[in-house]
């Protein structure tokens, strides 16, 4: 009986743990380095090519790199001197989540404001 319960409990839970999430501060410093971990259940690579930052409807080019470590993608990016809002916009992403598999676009909005970094790296 217990063994159910377990299993049980496991199943239940599974689908949540898959979630997709990124990790981004909503506020950046002109000229920072944008570093962001992407976390989730994805059936395909992500590649430089699903990436893009867009301010009023516009993409930018924005250095940027992005690398995946086990399951794990790490995002980093120059961020411009110009203070406004953004968007990072990760475009046709192919995951499982909650027992389906999903093709969206996902997108998560950030800042630049405040003083100028003092020291900024792009590896």
């Amino acid at each position: 009986m217990k063994k159910v319960f377990i299993l049980s409990l496991a199943l239940i839970l599974l689908p949540l743990v898959s979630a997709l999430s990124i990790n981004l501060k909503s506020n950046f410093q002109p000229g920072e380095t944008l570093l962001a971990t992407i976390d989730g259940n994805f059936l395909t690579q992500i590649t430089t090519e699903n990436v893009y930052f867009i301010s009023d409807r516009v993409s930018l080019p924005i250095l940027f790199d992005i690398s995946r470590i086990n399951d794990k993608y790490y995002l980093y990016a120059a961020l411009p001197l110009e203070e406004r809002s953004y968007s990072l916009v990760l475009k046709n992403l192919h995951y499982y989540e909650s027992g389906r598999e999903y093709t969206r676009d996902f997108e998560k909005n950030f800042t630049v404001s405040g003083n100028v970094t003092d020291f900024t790296v792009y590896p």
